[in-house]
């Protein structure tokens, strides 16, 4: 009996140095796999690591705090950039932000131990932000902008464009997400060691090294520190044309400024300056107006249907058959359209307009190439009083990026 007890506590024991054996290689192995991430945040245009910006001096302190007490292995850094922009700068940009982080460790280390940087590049492009929106609940974007964020038959140039045409829109993108994707973030694989405290700098870059995947950090063109980068975005000022007034031999041209994704206000001027006076004929008058319109698609900007109202003054100057007007008018009224989009450059809008025009004159008779007058009139009209078919060429504006 004496014996079986004996026998079953050896081999309790057994197992247990057998559990022990078999589960202290993982707990060491755990130990020495152990694994932190930091998040460094960069601001617009710059690769400096600036400890006040965001969360970067608390992050920056852990960071520290791991390279002193750990013997750091690996740090796999995953640098960012927002999507705005040109791409190929983007790309220097986010190498960068690489090389600042690994410039920091190698400025902060004490230990000579040997360090493996291991790079992976975050994916570039607008699809990165829909990840984005798609996890913040708060976002309230509708369903469209996510298909044209997800939409990879287009270009990002062509997504930013369309994202840019409402200005509202982009500039929520531009304040509250695009910072969020500016950031290098930094996964540390250390195990624990002594701390060799008398080990200088230049032992601690001599025994590190560097892998870049999937791209060759020898390969970067890195910019000077006064490169600038631009993405063009569209101006609020447009130049616009009416056929209608080419159509009744007129000059013309118009100046269009968008107040806002769904209002403009324009202002034209035309003129048409012939004579015949052989023939007793004079065709001259000019004109001023402004109008503003109101657009009531407001997913598109400035498309579609609108109305508004307008006001017009001018002089004029007509003589046929040797009767001669000249005199003054004005006019005012409601006015309502289409608007469409040819391509970048031009939109075609058609509009008509309704109201009133109120005309002054006097009138004289040519007789042997002397004016000779004979009174002073008025007239008023009530109905369509504006036709316009307009041209309208937009401008772009570069804008600093990154």
């Amino acid at each position: 009996m004496l014996k079986l007890q004996m026998l079953a506590k050896g081999e309790s024991t057994c197992r247990l140095i057998f559990i022990i054996l078999f589960l202290l290689p993982g707990i060491i192995g755990i130990r020495a796999k152990e694994e932190k991430t930091i998040t460094i945040f960069y601001k617009i245009n710059s690769a400096v690591i600036d400890s006040s910006f965001k969360s970067n001096q608390k992050e920056l302190s852990r960071f520290i705090n791991m390279l002193e007490r750990k013997s750091v292995d690996t740090i796999f850094i995953t640098p960012s950039a927002s999507p705005d922009g040109k791409r190929r700068f983007n790309e220097n940009l986010r190498r960068q932000r690489a090389q600042a982080i690994i410039n920091y460790v190698e400025a902060h280390r004490t230990d000579s131990s040997e360090v493996c940087f291991v790079i992976r590049n975050a994916p570039l492009g607008w699809n990165v932000l829909a990840d984005v929106l798609q996890n913040d609940c708060d976002s309230n974007i509708s369903s469209n902008v996510y298909c044209l964020l997800r939409d990879d038959k287009l270009a990002d140039t062509e997504k930013q464009r369309k994202l840019q045409n409402s200005r509202a829109m982009y500039a929520k993108f531009a304040k509250r997400w695009l910072p969020e994707l500016r950031y290098a973030k930094c996964m540390v694989h250390y195990k624990e060691s002594e701390v060799q405290p008398n080990a200088s700098i230049q032992d601690t870059i001599e025994s590190s090294s560097i892998q870049v995947f999937p791209d060759s950090l020898s390969d970067v063109v890195i910019p000077q520190p006064d490169t600038v980068a631009y993405c063009r975005e569209l101006s609020p000022w447009h130049l616009s044309t009416n056929a209608a007034y080419w159509l009744a031999l007129a000059h013309n041209i118009g100046v269009v400024y968008d107040l806002d994704d769904c209002r403009a206000l324009s202002f034209e001027g035309a003129c048409a300056w012939w004579s015949n006076l052989h023939k007793q004929r004079v065709y001259r008058w000019m004109a001023a107006e402004i109008v503003y319109r109101r657009y009531f698609k407001h997913e598109i900007p400035h498309q579609g249907w609108f109305a508004g109202a307008y006001l017009q003054t001018g002089l004029f100057e007509m003589m046929f058959n040797a009767k001669n007007r000249k005199g003054e008018f004005g006019a005012g009224g409601l006015v309502g359209g289409y608007s469409w989009k040819l391509n970048n450059r031009f939109s075609l809008s058609t509009e008509l307009g309704l109201g009133c025009m109120f005309i002054k004159y006097r009138y004289a008779r040519d007789i042997d190439g002397t004016l000779i007058k004979q009174g002073r009139s008025t007239c008023n009209y009530y109905g369509p009083t504006r036709l316009a078919v307009l041209l309208t060429y937009n401008f772009f504006k570069n804008r600093k990026v990154k």
